[in-house]
């Protein structure tokens, strides 16, 4: 005889494990493009700094997304983008605003995408004809990447650090 099974709590469980798998699967691509970037900007012009090497990791994270439905490698480079557009910044203030304005940036950018994809315009959203936009999504680790991108210090000459699991903090997926 089976035993009933609860299937809300069996289908959060697998939910939640598919997410964490999700997130570590983002960690590896983020830290892959970041360790690409220092080494192509190592052999290129020697010494690059933090700024230079998380410009280059967004770069190869737009550049090798697969389709629309590649949701590792949206939050991938959403992360490096944001992280990058805040780390750039030298004062502490900037970061901040910049960060604050990012995320705000991405709830919108998410909005008009739910919007658009649930009226029937979702061509208009594309910036390729032929591709259609990712689904929405993508906040969080956007998020993350402007959390990290006040933390870094741009100017210096290195690898930027890496993403664990954890998170850069070693709090993030700790909650």
């Amino acid at each position: 005889m089976t035993q009933p099974g609860n299937a809300a709590a069996d289908s959060a469980a697998s939910w939640l494990l598919s997410l964490r798998a999700h997130n570590v699967l983002v960690t590896q691509r983020i830290n892959r493009y970041i360790e690409a970037a220092f080494q192509s900007a190592i052999r290129a012009k020697g010494s690059p700094t933090v700024v230079d090497v998380l410009e280059t990791a967004q770069d190869l994270a737009e550049k090798a997304r697969t389709g629309p439905h590649d949701e590792i490698g949206r939050d991938a480079e959403y992360y490096l983008k944001s992280r990058w557009q805040v780390a750039k910044r030298e004062s502490l203030e900037a970061k901040n605003i910049v960060a604050f304005g990012g995320t705000g940036l991405n709830v919108i950018y998410s909005g008009l995408k739910v919007a658009a994809i649930g009226l029937g315009f979702e061509e208009a959203m594309r910036t390729d004809a032929d591709i259609p936009v990712s689904p929405p999504g993508g906040i969080i680790w956007g998020s993350f990447g402007c959390d990290d991108g006040i933390r870094d210090e741009g100017m210096l000459q290195g690898m930027p650090k890496l993403v664990t699991a954890t998170g850069y903090s070693g709090e993030r997926f700790a909650r």
